[in-house]
């Protein structure tokens, strides 16, 4: 839960949310494997599917992959953002230009019709 609390953090930088995910991994992980609570539990798992592997190298695989998908979900949620910024900024300056535009054409019109049909 922690990690993706780290993970929703909107305004750091994707770098300093994979350094704190990575901390805060680090600390769950350390909290696993010092805790006799938790090496009671998985030590008393009876139907393992591989039994040779050590609980603390599939703790720390696991973690890794939360880890890993959180990243990979931020680096698309930043990715989306600065697109969607970009989009924002050029539609601003394309509308600018429609402005300029539409007051240089009303501008021609009234030099070539009277003020009054040039309104219309």
């Amino acid at each position: 839960l922690s990690l993706a609390v780290v993970s929703v953090f909107l305004r750091l930088g994707f770098l300093l949310k994979l350094l704190l995910m990575l901390v805060v991994a680090g600390i769950h992980y350390g909290l696993f494997i010092s805790q006799p609570l938790f090496r009671g539990y998985f030590y008393g798992i009876a139907n393992d599917s591989l039994p040779y592997v050590p609980w603390e190298l599939k703790l720390a695989v696991a973690i890794s992959c939360v880890t890993a998908l959180l990243h990979v979900l931020d680096r698309q949620v930043e990715f989306t953002t600065r697109t969607d910024y970009q989009w924002r900024a050029k539609l601003l300056v394309e509308q600018e230009e429609v402005e300029t535009m539409r007051g240089i054409n009303k501008i021609l019109l009234e030099n070539i019709l009277p003020a009054h049909v040039a309104h219309l």
